[in-house]
């Protein structure tokens, strides 16, 4: 599974803040709703830890982890009343004590076949308490064929980076290569970063969810309506303990 360290400075900056600010719409009506007020909730693959923050901030009490120890640190000081530690999520383990566990921001997208998937949903299922809520999205097929590939750039002060995103759609490969620009005194420090995904179709993550014991599950779109069409570029899946 891919780290994010050598990114963790662009993403707290400037995709942190942009998924926290959509994570409402999410998780609304697919969590919120559907768990007790300051219910325990573990973030999987929290990143730098502003959905925590949000999470926090409305009184539920959060667990993050994340494979980036960066990213981890900059979660430290973004929700502060949250815990957050260095774990794979494929190979984590905490006490059953959660109501519910979420993964947003096509996070599990890098995990790169169906078993490594399926190991996640296995340390999920033993962690929830009976009852409990796992909400997760994927990037379907549609998205790395139609709207992946491409280039952008970003430029602070102390930080630069340029980004080439591209498919490989016959091998189920999505590479995102950043060249990441560190300012230290007067000199520009180069660290090249390369993250892959893959995709799955939505029978096979529900079959896998299945597979460990989650049953009532559900592939909607982020507000928890039925997917239609093959043209979807994301799904959000549910499923309880």
């Amino acid at each position: 599974m891919d780290t994010y360290d050598g990114f963790a400075l662009i993403y707290n900056r400037h995709w942190g803040p942009r998924y926290a600010a959509a994570a409402p719409e999410t998780l609304g009506p697919l969590v919120m709703s559907r768990i007790p007020p300051s219910s325990g909730v573990l973030d999987l693959c929290c990143g730098s830890g502003q959905i925590s923050r949000g999470l926090e901030d409305s009184g539920f009490h959060v667990t993050g982890i994340d494979q980036s120890t960066a990213l981890i640190e900059f979660a430290k000081i973004n929700s502060p009343e949250s815990s957050f530690s260095v774990a794979d999520a494929r190979r984590f383990n905490l006490p059953a004590h959660f109501q519910a566990a979420i993964s947003l921001n096509d996070s599990l997208n890098h995990l790169l076949t169906i078993d490594d998937l399926r190991s996640v949903f296995q340390q999920v299922h033993a962690c929830l308490l009976s009852g409990g809520l796992f909400v997760f999205d994927l990037n379907l097929a549609h998205k790395y064929e139609t709207s992946w590939a491409g280039s952008m750039g970003i430029v602070d002060d102390d930080v630069a980076c340029a980004v080439v995103a591209s498919s490989d759609v016959p091998r189920k490969t999505a590479r995102f290569d950043a060249a990441v620009f560190h300012k230290t005194g007067e000199v520009w420090v180069r660290n090249d970063v390369q993250l892959v995904q893959s995709w799955y179709r939505p029978e096979e993550v529900v079959s896998a969810l299945e597979a460990v014991g989650f049953v009532d599950v559900r592939v909607t779109d982020r507000r928890g309506n039925p997917l239609l069409g093959s043209d979807v570029n994301k799904a959000f899946f549910s499923a309880s303990k």
